[in-house]
């Protein structure tokens, strides 16, 4: 069973911690947000790659972000 540690994160945080995932392990350090394609009752996860030039801050779409750890 895998223990993981969900940390609410700040908007602003975002794009930085997205960055530094995309050096870690994809296994084991995920950035989440909910709201992504109008999805507002699941996560989903970000991917530097494909998600680097979204606008986190001013559009209010995004509504919650977490960083999982496992």
């Amino acid at each position: 069973m895998l223990n993981i540690m969900e940390i609410k994160i700040n908007k602003y945080c975002v794009r930085l911690l997205l960055y530094i995932s995309s050096f870690l392990p994809e296994n084991k350090v995920l950035v989440v947000c909910k709201g992504y394609g109008e999805d507002y009752e699941l996560f989903t996860q970000l991917n530097w790659e494909e998600d680097n030039d979204l606008d986190f801050v001013s559009n209010n779409q995004y509504c919650d972000f977490q960083l999982w750890v496992s």
